[in-house]
């Protein structure tokens, strides 16, 4: 709630330094792995970037991790949950596009939900005694995703599961993390 509440009132100061696009999936599949495990999901991380990139890297596990907490959440047992970092190359060999792609196999999401998502406090009416929540996490991470430039594309069908995939054009590439 205050997370959402800072981003209102424009108090969220996105730092952007030089790091290593690996370490992203590195960290978030070493923060959700044994939670996937305790719900007897599979979590595949499928990390194809290597490259040191300008961002802000905190925001961006921020992000990554609201998405894979609600992808766990979201997916019943025995259910497959797929993260996967990619670079995609520019117009310009100094940059890249960075994608973050989080699907599951999880309940999904109705089209007139998917119209509201985005909005504070929106939640799908009938999912709100199964699994709580305040229906902040994608309009904190919409409002961060938009401050870093970013896209978020959400394909997603009742009963068969979500992909969020984002994108965070043009991003300048570095030699190392000086």
């Amino acid at each position: 709630l205050l997370d959402y509440f800072r981003l209102d009132s424009r108090k969220v100061t996105i730092l952007s330094k030089p790091f290593r696009l690996n370490l992203i999936a590195d960290n978030l599949e070493t923060e959700f792995t044994m939670q996937a495990k305790s719900k007897h999901l599979t979590l595949t991380v499928c990390n194809y970037a290597n490259e040191v990139v300008d961002g802000d890297k905190n925001r961006i596990l921020s992000i990554g991790g609201n998405l894979l907490s609600n992808a766990i959440k979201f997916t019943p047992s025995c259910g497959e949950i797929i993260l996967e970092v990619r670079q995609t190359p520019t117009d310009t060999s100094r940059h890249v596009n960075l994608e973050f792609i989080v699907s599951d196999t999880g309940i999904g999401m109705s089209e007139e939900f998917m119209e509201h998502m985005f909005e504070p406090f929106e939640q799908e009416k009938q999912n709100v005694r199964l699994y709580g929540g305040t229906g902040l996490g994608l309009a904190i991470c919409q409002n961060l995703l938009k401050m870093m430039n970013g896209t978020m594309i959400v394909k997603s069908l009742p009963g068969k599961g979500s992909t969020f995939s984002m994108v965070f054009p043009k991003s300048r590439i570095f030699d190392d993390e000086s």
